[in-house]
């Protein structure tokens, strides 16, 4: 599924949320459709939708790869990239899905040097790998935004 610039601008400005976007509509367009060709299972256009509605919250509309409070419990690992990826666990098994799909070469790469994750390169990729760690493809493939959410917010 391509996602086009003028499809990111049309759903940013329905969400009143023009402006602001570390990235420009067409970037971000060009790093979704690449982030869901290159990586993981084949997807639907609800997987598609969910995927991006998360992506889409979790990033405060795109408007940043980093989370806003930089202290608490799991300081320095923080949310980062557009899923807000959190806790060093998650920084290291990022860091090793990273290395398997041939991305880096050091799966630590994260976990060393926390602050790389919030890289507009790895911005998609957070997302693709939470989902595809957390087996939500089949919930949001199925329409199942419930179960997503669930997922995303309370780690369930």
């Amino acid at each position: 599924m391509s996602i086009t610039g003028a499809n990111m601008r049309t759903v940013l400005a329905k969400l009143g949320a023009v402006g602001g976007q570390c990235m420009s509509p067409n970037a971000l367009a060009i790093g979704a459709t690449a982030a869901l060709s290159d990586h993981g299972p084949d997807r639907t256009g609800r997987g598609t939708a969910a995927w991006m509605a998360t992506m889409t919250q979790e990033s405060a509309y795109f408007r940043t790869t980093e989370e806003y409070a930089k202290t608490g419990r799991y300081a320095p690992y923080i949310g980062r990239t557009f899923e807000q990826i959190t806790w060093q666990d998650n920084y290291a098994k990022f860091g090793r899905w990273c290395k398997r799909q041939g991305l880096v070469t050091d799966e630590l790469v994260f976990v060393n040097d926390p602050k790389s994750l919030a890289d507009k390169r790895w911005a998609w990729l957070g997302g693709v790998w939470y989902f595809d760690a957390r087996g939500l493809w089949g919930y949001a493939n199925s329409g199942n935004f419930q179960a997503v959410s669930n997922a995303v917010n309370r780690g369930s």
